[in-house]
């Protein structure tokens, strides 16, 4: 197992699976940019249809610009994925990000409320998925692990994670 910046050897550390995210990013990120850009070309017809300097380009050209945006925007979406990884320590999980800086998200079990399973159709097929760990604490977000494997898998481990953290705090708390 590999160890993160703490030092602290983690019982499980978890990655997004950038291919399961590949399909629904790009068509997220391509009907937004449609959206934007045929809207832009439809303000830009009305302007052109007043103002006969300008010439309206090709909606073939809209496309191409649409595609661009795109495959940009997965791209660096894609990135962060992938230079993202989550590691599930006795105590705590932490949402780790290393590229040119280190930023560190870190849930304590004894803090989450609740816990949020979400697996879209695609996320079925590919047998992946995301899980929001919610915290009663405005100070203290909410840790969500996006494009992982066997998100059941990895719900129940946590499930029982705080289960035995908890069980340990009350048999603190008896003696």
């Amino acid at each position: 197992m590999s160890r993160s910046i703490s030092g602290r050897k983690p019982l499980l550390v978890v990655r997004p699976d950038v291919i399961n995210a590949l399909f629904p990013l790009f068509f997220k990120n391509f009907f937004v940019f449609l959206l934007l850009c045929f809207g832009l070309y439809f303000l830009l017809g009305i302007f052109v249809s007043f103002v006969d300097l300008f010439v309206l380009p090709n909606a073939g050209l809209v496309f191409l610009i649409v595609f661009i945006l795109t495959f940009f925007s997965i791209s660096f979406r894609l990135i962060i994925l992938r230079l993202t990884k989550y590691y599930f320590y006795e105590t705590n999980a932490v949402k780790e990000f290393r590229f040119i800086v280190i930023s560190r998200k870190s849930v304590v079990y004894s803090r989450i409320t609740n816990i949020v399973l979400k697996v879209s159709l695609w996320d079925r097929i590919t047998g992946a998925g995301s899980i929001t760990l919610h915290t009663g604490d405005d100070e203290m977000p909410d840790l969500v692990i996006r494009y992982v494997k066997d998100p059941v898998k990895l719900e129940e481990l946590v499930y029982s994670l705080i289960h035995k953290k908890n069980s340990h705090v009350s048999h603190v708390v008896d003696m």
